[in-house]
């Protein structure tokens, strides 16, 4: 696990091209000083977990944005394990200290999160 970065959203791999677009010009109109929760992505490809809309909302705004970075065997271990990606970007963020964003995630899908969230955060 490495420390959060300043990153160039263009330089990342979305995985999910479906952002919705009334949602991106939400974030990218509420982060326009550029005060992004931090997304999380894997460190060796720069593959988005947990952050599109963020992502896109930082492009549009042509800023760099903060990301949290699991590395790949971490990522495929936790994942071989049975942990979702929410999961996964919960125990990163809870790892690097961003425990405001990671139980924000939980909030966003009504508390079920954090539970195994915790558990993968024990593995780290």
């Amino acid at each position: 696990m490495e420390m959060a970065e300043l990153l160039d959203p263009t330089d990342l791999m979305f995985r999910e091209h479906d952002q919705d677009s009334r949602k991106v010009a939400e974030l990218a109109e509420l982060f326009a000083e550029g005060e992004y929760a931090p997304i999380v992505v894997v460190a060796e490809t720069l593959e988005i977990i947990d952050g599109h809309h963020r992502a896109r909302a930082a492009i549009v705004n042509g800023h760099q944005i903060q990301a949290v970075t699991i590395t790949q065997a971490d990522y495929q271990r936790l994942s071989a394990a049975g942990y979702d990606d929410m999961e996964v970007a919960f125990a990163a963020l809870l790892l690097d200290g961003e425990s405001d964003t990671a139980y924000s995630i939980d909030a966003a899908f009504g508390g079920i999160v954090a539970p195994r969230g915790l558990a993968a955060y024990d593995i780290l």
